[in-house]
């Protein structure tokens, strides 16, 4: 089953129900890249679950990620008062008036602004016979006219700069035939590379 949450509106949730903890989340935590870092990233980033860019408020928020990043060598800990907020926030994002649930059937297709959505899913058992197993791609958009993201997010978009090619993990497989695609796209979209 799939789970999208309105960061926005759970963000309003949190300064109304725990106003104290919202500070929380404006501060930076580590979050992992599940050892799936290029050669020149860290193994974690560091990131605030919100941030503002422009006037607007940007959302990043993964639990497994941050747990994750928690158990890396050299990673800040986070302290008991900053994980009793995330453990608020948590709740909140999962709760009906703010999470809405549904099914994926065969041939549809998932679009969120992860700027502003949060997405998950519950687990799954998956089909033995191979050709019935689950299979998910997974695409990264970015537009001549997006926005400019919060500074915070540039480690692990690289580019934060309106119009640029950006998002997405580049991980290890990043290599020059990514590269020159990406070049490619961003100069057939008038948009630069990141």
């Amino acid at each position: 089953m799939s789970i999208i949450s309105s960061s926005l509106a759970a963000h309003e949730r949190m300064a109304a129900e725990h106003p104290r903890d919202l500070d929380f989340l404006h501060q930076p935590i580590h979050f992992s890249r599940q050892r799936e870092q290029a050669p020149d990233e860290a193994p974690s980033y560091a990131q605030p679950i919100f941030d503002e860019a422009g006037g607007k408020l940007f959302s990043r928020w993964n639990r497994n990620r941050v747990d994750s990043a928690q158990r890396l060598e050299g990673v800040p800990r986070i302290s008991p008062a900053h994980g009793e907020a995330l453990e608020r926030f948590d709740r909140i994002v999962r709760r009906e008036d703010v999470a809405y649930a549904f099914y994926l059937e065969p041939g549809d297709m998932q679009l969120v602004n992860s700027h502003v959505t949060l997405h998950s899913r519950t687990d799954f058992v998956d089909h033995v016979e191979p050709a019935q197993k689950r299979l998910l791609f997974r695409l990264w958009l970015a537009t001549p006219d997006s926005e400019r993201l919060p500074e915070t997010w540039r480690a692990s978009y690289r580019s934060i700069e309106p119009g640029a090619v950006r998002g997405g993990i580049r991980g290890q497989e990043y290599d020059d035939r990514c590269r020159s695609f990406d070049s490619r796209q961003a100069a057939d979209l008038g948009m630069r590379p990141s």
